[in-house]
């Protein structure tokens, strides 16, 4: 009667080699995602808190600061604003019409710089 082979168990070195190949590759994908969807919330956070600047400079146009055209700037929270009024168009009408600007930048954490421009549009006092 013939010997039978013994029977294999485990893995062999390159079934284990190629098993850690996929599995490093699989976690640097991983890894690069979630990082890179960090920053993405970072940047979208810092975006929204520049809206909030800038909305809040908007709204200060017309009550706190006349409409007459000039500009300004400040600074709110690491938050950089410049404010800029001009005459929009025609303004030969009873009520004049200007362009309000607000541009606000701030430092990213990269060493780099953002910037968010809102345009809006306000009636001046009335000419008689």
């Amino acid at each position: 009667m013939m010997a039978r082979p013994p029977l294999q168990r485990g893995f062999s070195l390159l079934e284990v080699l190629v098993a850690f190949s996929v599995l490093a590759i699989a976690l640097a994908i991983i890894f690069q995602l979630v990082g890179t969807s960090l920053r993405n919330a970072a940047a979208s956070d810092e975006y929204g808190q520049a809206v909030v600047v800038a909305e809040s400079v908007l709204a200060r146009v017309g009550r706190e600061w006349a409409v007459d055209g000039g500009g300004m700037g400040g600074d709110d929270a690491g938050y950089r604003w410049q404010l800029e009024v001009a005459p929009f168009g025609d303004n030969s009408g009873l009520l004049p019409l200007y362009e309000v600007v607000v541009v606000v930048s701030w430092d990213n954490g990269s060493g780099g710089t953002r910037s968010l421009t809102l345009h809006s549009l306000r009636l001046g006092e009335a000419q008689l």
